[in-house]
């Protein structure tokens, strides 16, 4: 009995200390890009891969990913995903408006696609595809509120600009 609580007393304490082990610097990195009152939820990390978990008070989701490459930290890849979904069977926005949106949320927006996708039977969302000097970018815009209802952004990093 005094051994098994010893033991469940260690595996909890090796617990919490694992994980506080979010370097500031990561957790830092992520929020830089994610908006204030999102609430840190948990990361994990694997194969040199954080990946750190966020939720606002709209219940949207925020997955930051960052890869470790020897000292340096690079911005990978962010999800991000509400709790609105991105289909209707009303659009009220034409492609223009899709545009004057996209411009207005991301003014330094280039080589940009939209296209509108048909799903479940009478049900449409718009699909855009565009890039910036930062990163590529993949979103859902409900084409009645032209909310964006699933955004994915991937980093670009040099790798060849690290040292050995």
């Amino acid at each position: 009995m005094k051994k098994n609580l010893c033991l469940a007393v260690f595996v909890l304490l090796t617990g919490i200390a694992f994980a506080d082990r979010l370097p500031k610097n990561v957790l830092e990195m992520a929020r830089e890009k994610i908006p204030a009152d999102a609430q840190f939820k948990n990361y994990s990390f694997r194969d040199n891969e954080y990946e750190l978990n966020f939720v606002d008070n709209a219940k949207s989701t925020y997955k930051v990913e960052i890869d470790k490459i020897g000292n340096n930290l690079a911005l990978k890849e962010i999800k991000i995903e509400s709790r609105s979904s991105a289909e209707s069977k009303n659009i009220k926005l034409e492609l223009e408006d899709v545009e004057s949106l996209l411009r207005e949320k991301f003014p330094d927006v280039a080589n940009f696609k939209i296209e509108m996708e048909y799903d479940r039977g009478d049900r449409m969302k718009y699909e855009v595809e565009f890039s910036t000097d930062e990163y590529e970018a993949e979103i859902e815009v409900n084409p009645s509120s032209g909310e964006f209802c699933k955004q994915k952004f991937d980093y670009y990093f040099d790798y060849s600009s690290l040292k050995n």
